[in-house]
């Protein structure tokens, strides 16, 4: 599984505009998300993404499986799970470690 810490991360969006995935509630997402000028942001609620290894087909997702996708939750344990998922079905994904936790540590 790829991962990025919240420093090599935000080296990439210093240089990068890339897709963070955000996997946990609408509420949570909206009260505070990752923030930088290069951070393309969309909020997937992880149940969502948790159905892909029932269903298998007929999700649909916002983003598509050849692009480079971020995956974050607020500790990094939903993220990693999703991110699992998600490669599993051949979407390019890199969890970021520790979460939003993590990132708000580093990047204050």
């Amino acid at each position: 599984m790829n991962k990025i810490t919240p420093e090599q991360l935000k080296e990439r969006l210093d240089q990068e505009e890339l897709t963070i995935l955000d996997v946990r509630t609408e509420d949570k997402f909206e009260i505070g998300h990752l923030k930088h000028p290069n951070a393309k942001n969309i909020n997937v609620f992880k149940e969502r993404i948790f159905a892909l290894e029932k269903e298998k087909d007929g999700i649909e997702l916002p983003f598509s499986p050849e692009h480079e996708v971020i995956v974050t939750c607020t500790s990094g344990n939903s993220a990693t799970r999703c991110t699992e998922i998600l490669a599993e079905h051949g979407y390019k994904v890199t969890v970021l470690e520790g979460g939003m936790v993590n990132w708000n540590k580093v990047n204050k």
